[in-house]
């Protein structure tokens, strides 16, 4: 998956799923620890 279908797509899971761990964004989008805070750090700086 491309980084930036999977920053869309986390955003709208981020949205839909208001309570949700590390470990739930680890699982859902089959990603490292290391890339699921690499890729919120990113999807804060947006705004």
């Amino acid at each position: 998956m491309k980084k930036s279908v999977r920053l869309y797509n986390m955003i709208e899971y981020c949205n839909e799923n208001r309570n949700f761990k590390l470990n739930d964004l680890m699982s859902e989008f089959n990603i490292s620890r290391s890339t699921a805070l690499r890729d919120i750090k990113e999807i804060e700086a947006l705004g």
